[in-house]
C-alpha cells in the first residue's frame, strides 16, 4: 500500500499533467516539448517507482499523439513485475466490485467513491500497451522501439525460465494468433511457447473454483439487492 500523503501527491502531479497538456493539444510543438521534460524529469531525478505511473498515465491519455511515450517501461522485467502488483491494486475488476458490494450491503452504507477518480482506459497496464504500439503503429521508428525492447527482454531473461519468459510473450505481437469470433470480432493473441502455454492453461484451470464461487456469490448479491427494494 502507498503511504496517503505520497498518494495524493502523485495523483495531483499525474492529473496536472494531464490537464496541461490536453490545453497544449493545439500546440504540437509546446505538446511534446512539455511531455518530453516531464518524462526526463521523471526518469532522471525520481529515486520512487511509483513516479513511473505519471509517465504510464500520460503515455495511457495520449496513446496516439504521443506514441510509444512509455515504452521504455516496458524494458525491465522488475518494472513490468511491479506495474502488474500496482494495476492489481487499483484496477476495479468484476470479483472486486462484487466484494465491496456486499460489504456495502452488509454494513447498509451508500455506494461512494474510491479516493481518487480513475481515468478510463483501453490498457490494463504496461504490456497491454506495448502490444497495442506494435499492433498500430504507423511509424516505422515506434516498430523498431517495440522490437528492440523485446530483444534486449528475450536476451536478459534466463530462456529456462518460463515464467519470466511468459510476461515477455505477453508483449511480442510479431507472430500473434488472430481468430474470428462469431464472425463479429477479432481475436489477437500473442503466440506462446509450450512452456509458457502450460503456465496459462495451469492458471486458468486453477481459477475454475473461484469462478463458480463469484457466480454464485453475484446470483446472492443480486437477490438481496432486489429483496432489499420492496423492503423499502
Amino acid at each position: 500500500m502507498i503511504p496517503t500523503l505520497i498518494g495524493d501527491m502523485v495523483y495531483w502531479l499525474r492529473e496536472s499533467a494531464i490537464q496541461i497538456l490536453h490545453v497544449c493539444e493545439e500546440d504540437s510543438g509546446l505538446f511534446n516539448h512539455f511531455a518530453t521534460y516531464i518524462k526526463e524529469q521523471i526518469m532522471e531525478k525520481s529515486t520512487n517507482v511509483i513516479l513511473l505511473t505519471v509517465i504510464e498515465d500520460i503515455a495511457f491519455e495520449f496513446k496516439s499523439s504521443l506514441p510509444a511515450y512509455a515504452i521504455e517501461l516496458a524494458s525491465s522485467l522488475e518494472v513490468i513485475s511491479w506495474d502488474i502488483q500496482w494495476q492489481v491494486h487499483r484496477i476495479m475488476t468484476p470479483e472486486k466490485k462484487l466484494l465491496l458490494d456486499q460489504i456495502k450491503l452488509a454494513v447498509g452504507i451508500p455506494d461512494f467513491n474510491g479516493r481518487y477518480s480513475h481515468r478510463e482506459t483501453m490498457f490494463r497496464g504496461i504490456q497491454d500497451y506495448m502490444a497495442w504500439c506494435q499492433l498500430t503503429a504507423e511509424k516505422e521508428d515506434v516498430r523498431e522501439k517495440c522490437i528492440s525492447t523485446l530483444t534486449y527482454l528475450y536476451e536478459k531473461i534466463d530462456s529456462k525460465d518460463a515464467h519470466a519468459l511468459l510476461q515477455v510473450q505477453k508483449m511480442d505481437m510479431r507472430n500473434a494468433n488472430v481468430r474470428i469470433i462469431e464472425d463479429k470480432y477479432i481475436s489477437i493473441e500473442p503466440k506462446l511457447s509450450k512452456e509458457t502455454q502450460e503456465i496459462v492453461d495451469a492458471n486458468e484451470k486453477n481459477n475454475e473454483p473461484q469462478n463458480e464461487v463469484l457466480t454464485k456469490f453475484k446470483d446472492v448479491i443480486d437477490k438481496k439487492r432486489i429483496f432489499m427494494k420492496y423492503m423499502i
